[in-house]
């Protein structure tokens, strides 16, 4: 998945592709194919009468939503696992807690859900080096990458805890 991605004659000539080439064929796969079936799953903050939903409701619906995927997975005996991601504004200036998160690791607790957490590692960075990890208040750079997939690996492989590394997850 980290090879080049498929051609880009479509890319901003066709509504259904993205309107810029993305950097790698994972990201590609996200945006064309994922992307759209997830969106089914997971509605906007309105309700279909148009009435405006709080985010703590939401929240909940999503928890619902997230457990009914976690079902189907475990249903298939997929190996699974969370992968946490923040934003720059949850680490910069200065690290603090996300909204929703203690509670969504809570359930990721209760479900037995093992979590890589992105933002409690870099947490613990030098602010110069989180800087570099945002192009922007949301999307990652390729130092960011880096990092996320150092994280990955150490957990699932080095530390064992996915079944496809030798771990009882």
């Amino acid at each position: 998945m980290l090879q080049p991605p498929s051609s880009s004659a479509g890319v901003g000539n066709d509504p259904l592709m993205p309107h810029r080439k993305p950097l790698l064929a994972i990201q590609e796969v996200f945006q064309i194919h994922l992307s759209p079936q997830l969106s089914s799953v997971f509605v906007s903050n309105s309700s279909a009468a148009g009435v405006r939903v709080s985010e703590s409701q939401r929240f909940m619906e999503n928890m619902q939503r997230f457990e009914q995927i976690v079902a189907l997975v475990r249903a298939k005996n997929i190996p699974l696992f969370v992968l946490y991601t923040c934003d720059r504004a949850d680490l910069l200036p200065v690290p603090n807690q996300p909204k929703f998160k203690s509670e969504f690791v809570d359930r990721l607790k209760a479900l037995k859900i093992p979590v890589i957490d992105s933002h409690a590692a870099w947490s613990k960075l030098p602010k110069t080096r989180v800087e570099s990890y945002f192009r922007d208040g949301v999307h990652p750079t390729a130092p960011a990458y880096e990092s996320i997939a150092d994280l990955v690996f150490q957990q699932l492989c080095i530390q064992k805890k996915l079944v496809a590394c030798g771990g009882k997850e």
